[in-house]
Protein backbone atom coordinates (compact mmCIF):
# COMPACT_ATOMS: atom_id res chain seq x y z
CA UNK A 1 0.00 0.00 0.00
CA UNK A 2 1.59 3.18 -0.50
CA UNK A 3 2.08 6.09 1.58
CA UNK A 4 1.19 8.61 -0.37
CA UNK A 5 -2.54 8.26 -2.52
CA UNK A 6 -1.87 9.88 -6.08
CA UNK A 7 -4.57 10.29 -8.39
CA UNK A 8 -3.93 8.32 -11.62
CA UNK A 9 -6.16 8.78 -14.87
CA UNK A 10 -5.86 5.87 -17.32
CA UNK A 11 -7.26 6.06 -20.86
CA UNK A 12 -8.89 3.36 -22.35
CA UNK A 13 -8.79 1.45 -19.10
CA UNK A 14 -11.74 -0.62 -19.39
CA UNK A 15 -9.76 -3.86 -20.89
CA UNK A 16 -6.11 -4.94 -21.40
CA UNK A 17 -3.01 -3.03 -21.37
CA UNK A 18 -5.21 -0.27 -19.80
CA UNK A 19 -7.14 -2.31 -17.16
CA UNK A 20 -4.15 -4.11 -15.88
CA UNK A 21 -2.61 -0.40 -15.04
CA UNK A 22 -5.66 0.89 -13.67
CA UNK A 23 -5.40 -2.94 -11.39
CA UNK A 24 -2.38 -2.01 -10.06
CA UNK A 25 -2.36 1.77 -9.45
CA UNK A 26 -5.80 0.62 -7.30
CA UNK A 27 -4.35 -2.08 -5.67
CA UNK A 28 -1.78 0.02 -4.17
CA UNK A 29 -3.93 2.41 -2.64
CA UNK A 30 -3.97 4.83 -5.24
CA UNK A 31 -7.46 7.17 -6.42
CA UNK A 32 -8.34 6.10 -10.37
CA UNK A 33 -10.31 6.90 -12.47
CA UNK A 34 -11.07 4.85 -15.73
CA UNK A 35 -11.64 6.75 -19.19
CA UNK A 36 -12.80 4.53 -21.82
CA UNK A 37 -15.55 5.23 -24.55
CA UNK A 38 -17.34 1.74 -23.63
CA UNK A 39 -19.47 2.67 -20.54
CA UNK A 40 -20.25 -1.30 -20.37
CA UNK A 41 -16.55 -2.12 -20.55
CA UNK A 42 -15.77 0.55 -17.99
CA UNK A 43 -18.31 -0.51 -15.80
CA UNK A 44 -17.57 -3.87 -15.99
CA UNK A 45 -14.02 -3.10 -15.33
CA UNK A 46 -14.51 -0.77 -12.48
CA UNK A 47 -17.07 -3.73 -10.66
CA UNK A 48 -13.89 -6.32 -11.25
CA UNK A 49 -11.48 -4.26 -9.85
CA UNK A 50 -13.20 -3.28 -6.76
CA UNK A 51 -14.49 -7.08 -6.44
CA UNK A 52 -10.77 -8.28 -5.85
CA UNK A 53 -9.96 -4.84 -4.01
CA UNK A 54 -13.11 -3.54 -2.53
CA UNK A 55 -10.85 -0.96 -0.55
CA UNK A 56 -9.65 0.60 -3.74
CA UNK A 57 -10.77 4.52 -5.25
CA UNK A 58 -11.83 3.55 -8.44
CA UNK A 59 -13.79 6.39 -10.70
CA UNK A 60 -15.13 5.43 -14.51
CA UNK A 61 -15.01 8.82 -16.27
CA UNK A 62 -15.29 10.94 -13.24
CA UNK A 63 -11.80 11.83 -12.86
CA UNK A 64 -12.34 16.05 -12.00
CA UNK A 65 -13.48 14.31 -9.33
CA UNK A 66 -10.03 14.04 -7.80
CA UNK A 67 -8.66 17.06 -8.51
CA UNK A 68 -4.95 17.43 -8.92
CA UNK A 69 -3.79 14.71 -11.22
CA UNK A 70 -0.34 13.04 -10.40
CA UNK A 71 -0.21 10.63 -13.27
CA UNK A 72 -2.06 10.23 -16.92
CA UNK A 73 -1.35 7.05 -18.51
CA UNK A 74 -2.36 7.81 -22.00
CA UNK A 75 -3.37 4.24 -23.01
CA UNK A 76 -6.29 4.42 -25.25
CA UNK A 77 -6.03 3.29 -29.55
CA UNK A 78 -6.68 0.96 -31.39
CA UNK A 79 -5.77 -1.24 -34.85
CA UNK A 80 -5.65 -0.63 -38.08
CA UNK A 81 -9.11 -2.08 -39.42
CA UNK A 82 -8.69 -1.58 -43.29
CA UNK A 83 -6.15 -2.28 -45.34
CA UNK A 84 -4.45 0.91 -46.69
CA UNK A 85 -2.59 0.09 -49.90
CA UNK A 86 -5.00 -2.03 -51.29
CA UNK A 87 -7.66 0.83 -50.89
CA UNK A 88 -5.32 3.26 -52.40
CA UNK A 89 -4.61 1.07 -55.18
CA UNK A 90 -7.70 -0.36 -56.59
CA UNK A 91 -10.03 2.57 -56.19
CA UNK A 92 -11.13 4.16 -59.25
CA UNK A 93 -11.32 7.31 -57.88
CA UNK A 94 -9.35 8.92 -55.17
CA UNK A 95 -11.51 8.68 -51.68
CA UNK A 96 -10.56 9.60 -48.05
CA UNK A 97 -8.95 7.04 -46.38
CA UNK A 98 -9.79 5.67 -42.68
CA UNK A 99 -7.75 7.96 -40.20
CA UNK A 100 -9.73 6.68 -37.10
CA UNK A 101 -6.49 5.02 -36.19
CA UNK A 102 -4.66 8.50 -36.21
CA UNK A 103 -7.41 9.96 -34.33
CA UNK A 104 -7.80 7.90 -31.60
CA UNK A 105 -3.96 6.59 -31.03
CA UNK A 106 -1.93 9.95 -32.35
CA UNK A 107 -4.35 13.00 -31.86
CA UNK A 108 -6.15 11.56 -28.92
CA UNK A 109 -3.04 11.79 -26.76
CA UNK A 110 -2.04 15.38 -27.35
CA UNK A 111 -5.44 15.33 -25.34
CA UNK A 112 -4.04 14.16 -22.48
CA UNK A 113 -1.38 16.54 -22.09
CA UNK A 114 -4.40 18.79 -21.01
CA UNK A 115 -5.32 16.80 -17.79
CA UNK A 116 -1.80 17.72 -15.93
CA UNK A 117 -1.66 21.29 -17.62
CA UNK A 118 -4.82 22.27 -15.19
CA UNK A 119 -2.96 21.08 -12.40
CA UNK A 120 -1.99 23.74 -9.59
CA UNK A 121 1.05 25.14 -9.74
CA UNK A 122 3.46 23.35 -7.69
CA UNK A 123 7.29 21.72 -8.03
CA UNK A 124 5.48 18.93 -10.40
CA UNK A 125 2.53 19.13 -12.02
CA UNK A 126 2.71 15.19 -12.98
CA UNK A 127 3.86 12.77 -15.14
CA UNK A 128 2.49 11.03 -18.73
CA UNK A 129 3.15 7.78 -19.84
CA UNK A 130 2.13 7.17 -23.48
CA UNK A 131 1.90 3.68 -24.64
CA UNK A 132 3.72 3.43 -27.75
CA UNK A 133 4.63 0.08 -29.70
CA UNK A 134 7.74 -1.72 -31.05
CA UNK A 135 5.94 -0.53 -34.47
CA UNK A 136 6.68 3.01 -33.62
CA UNK A 137 10.45 1.98 -34.04
CA UNK A 138 10.54 -0.60 -36.56
CA UNK A 139 9.01 -1.06 -39.81
CA UNK A 140 5.66 -2.65 -39.75
CA UNK A 141 4.05 -3.10 -42.94
CA UNK A 142 0.99 -5.05 -41.59
CA UNK A 143 -0.60 -1.77 -40.74
CA UNK A 144 0.95 1.28 -42.06
CA UNK A 145 -1.65 3.67 -40.63
CA UNK A 146 -0.81 2.09 -37.29
CA UNK A 147 2.70 2.24 -37.22
CA UNK A 148 2.66 5.94 -38.42
CA UNK A 149 0.72 6.79 -35.33
CA UNK A 150 3.00 4.54 -33.06
CA UNK A 151 5.84 6.49 -34.78
CA UNK A 152 4.22 9.78 -33.97
CA UNK A 153 4.08 8.98 -30.48
CA UNK A 154 7.45 8.86 -29.94
CA UNK A 155 8.44 11.49 -31.85
CA UNK A 156 5.90 13.42 -29.67
CA UNK A 157 7.45 11.97 -26.54
CA UNK A 158 10.67 13.20 -27.71
CA UNK A 159 9.55 16.58 -28.97
CA UNK A 160 7.36 17.85 -25.95
CA UNK A 161 9.95 16.59 -23.08
CA UNK A 162 11.60 19.93 -22.81
CA UNK A 163 8.88 22.75 -23.39
CA UNK A 164 6.44 20.62 -20.57
CA UNK A 165 9.80 19.80 -18.33
CA UNK A 166 9.39 23.46 -17.94
CA UNK A 167 6.03 23.87 -17.08
CA UNK A 168 6.76 20.57 -14.08
CA UNK A 169 5.45 18.08 -16.46
CA UNK A 170 7.32 14.85 -17.66
CA UNK A 171 6.17 12.59 -20.21
CA UNK A 172 7.78 9.22 -21.00
CA UNK A 173 6.48 6.51 -23.41
CA UNK A 174 6.65 2.64 -23.78
CA UNK A 175 7.40 0.69 -26.58
CA UNK A 176 5.69 -2.74 -25.96
CA UNK A 177 5.97 -5.68 -28.15
CA UNK A 178 2.80 -8.39 -28.02
CA UNK A 179 1.76 -8.07 -24.93
CA UNK A 180 0.20 -10.86 -23.25
CA UNK A 181 -3.38 -9.68 -22.33
CA UNK A 182 -7.11 -11.25 -22.96
CA UNK A 183 -5.84 -12.40 -26.58
CA UNK A 184 -8.34 -15.23 -27.97
CA UNK A 185 -5.94 -18.63 -27.59
CA UNK A 186 -6.97 -20.23 -30.62
CA UNK A 187 -5.58 -17.51 -32.62
CA UNK A 188 -2.83 -18.76 -34.99
CA UNK A 189 -1.36 -15.67 -34.87
CA UNK A 190 -0.52 -15.35 -31.70
CA UNK A 191 0.52 -18.92 -31.17
CA UNK A 192 3.80 -18.75 -32.45
CA UNK A 193 4.54 -15.25 -31.07
CA UNK A 194 6.73 -14.55 -28.12
CA UNK A 195 4.23 -12.48 -25.55
CA UNK A 196 5.99 -10.13 -23.22
CA UNK A 197 4.37 -10.73 -19.91
CA UNK A 198 2.10 -7.90 -18.26
CA UNK A 199 4.34 -7.78 -15.53
CA UNK A 200 7.19 -5.92 -17.50
CA UNK A 201 4.80 -3.09 -18.68
CA UNK A 202 3.54 -2.75 -15.14
CA UNK A 203 7.45 -2.41 -13.74
CA UNK A 204 8.31 0.11 -16.78
CA UNK A 205 5.35 2.42 -15.77
CA UNK A 206 5.99 2.44 -12.18
CA UNK A 207 9.74 2.90 -12.89
CA UNK A 208 8.78 5.79 -14.94
CA UNK A 209 6.18 7.11 -12.24
CA UNK A 210 8.65 7.06 -9.37
CA UNK A 211 11.25 8.65 -11.12
CA UNK A 212 11.11 12.18 -10.64
CA UNK A 213 13.85 12.78 -13.08
CA UNK A 214 13.10 10.76 -15.94
CA UNK A 215 11.53 12.47 -18.97
CA UNK A 216 12.23 12.75 -22.20
CA UNK A 217 12.63 8.74 -22.36
CA UNK A 218 11.21 5.73 -24.67
CA UNK A 219 11.05 1.95 -22.70
CA UNK A 220 11.26 -0.72 -25.42
CA UNK A 221 9.40 -4.08 -23.57
CA UNK A 222 10.56 -7.16 -24.36
CA UNK A 223 10.06 -10.41 -22.65
CA UNK A 224 11.38 -9.17 -19.56
CA UNK A 225 13.36 -6.62 -20.53
CA UNK A 226 12.89 -2.52 -19.99
CA UNK A 227 15.77 -1.16 -22.39
CA UNK A 228 15.76 2.61 -22.85
CA UNK A 229 15.87 3.76 -27.18
CA UNK A 230 18.03 6.26 -27.38
CA UNK A 231 17.12 8.80 -29.84
CA UNK A 232 19.19 8.58 -33.20
CA UNK A 233 22.87 10.48 -32.89
CA UNK A 234 23.12 13.56 -35.04
CA UNK A 235 24.91 12.91 -38.75
CA UNK A 236 26.82 15.70 -37.70
CA UNK A 237 27.60 18.51 -35.76
CA UNK A 238 25.77 20.91 -38.01
CA UNK A 239 22.26 19.44 -37.66
CA UNK A 240 23.25 18.99 -33.92
CA UNK A 241 23.10 22.81 -33.73
CA UNK A 242 20.55 23.39 -36.37
CA UNK A 243 18.52 21.69 -34.34
CA UNK A 244 19.21 23.49 -30.95
CA UNK A 245 18.71 26.50 -32.90
CA UNK A 246 14.84 25.70 -33.66
CA UNK A 247 14.86 25.10 -29.47
CA UNK A 248 16.73 28.41 -29.02
CA UNK A 249 14.52 30.73 -30.76
CA UNK A 250 10.92 28.65 -30.04
CA UNK A 251 11.38 28.55 -26.41
CA UNK A 252 13.73 31.39 -25.11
Amino acid sequence: MSSHAKSVVVTGGAGGIGLAIATHYASQGHHVAILDINRSAGQAAQQAILKDHPEAKLAFKQCSERGHIDVVVANAGIAESFKFVHSATTNANPSKPDFKTLDINLIGALYRIHYLSKNDATDSKGSIVTVASDAGIYPFPAGPIYATSKHGIVGLVRALAPPLERKGIRINGLCPCVIETNLAPDRVLFENMVLTPMSTLIRAVVDFDQNPSTTGQLAELHGDNVTIVPPRPYVDEDTRKNMEMFWTLGYS
